[in-house]
């Protein structure tokens, strides 16, 4: 609304159009801490950001991409992929995708490797032995 000195006073309506922002992805690889499983890891995309999901406005969807050779076992997943729990199945060192989309149609990926360095599970007996002295 303008108004001038003689009081006249015009306005005027504009519509502005605000885009959805890009989603960031991020992850973090960790590996369990289960000694008996040393290809486990925990795949984190938690920090992975958007303003609109900041701001209340939006819901970011994650799909995790592995190479076709490598058989990869999903143990557990929490909030929509966010978060998984992977056992790899072949030693060596090995690219994990990210894609990040957000309900607006916004798409983000990222790459990140890992290696693996043994998939042998291996299990101990151990039996006592009793000797008398």
């Amino acid at each position: 609304m303008v108004e001038d000195e003689q009081a006249q006073v015009n306005f005027d309506t504009v519509q502005v159009y605000v885009e959805s922002t890009d989603p960031i992805p991020q992850f973090e690889i960790r590996p369990t801490n289960e000694w008996l499983y040393p290809s486990r890891f925990t795949l984190d995309a938690t920090i992975s950001s958007d303003v609109d999901k900041t701001n209340g406005f939006d819901q970011l969807d994650y799909e995790w991409n592995f190479p076709e050779e490598l058989r990869v076992n999903i143990l557990e997943t929490e909030n929509n992929n966010e978060k998984l729990i992977v056992e790899f199945n072949g030693v060596g060192t090995h690219t994990i995708g990210l894609t990040v989309k957000d309900q607006y149609g916004k798409i983000a990926e990222m790459e990140k490797d890992v290696k693996i360095d043994s998939t042998i599970r291996p299990e101990i007996d151990i039996s006592p032995v009793a000797t008398y002295r």
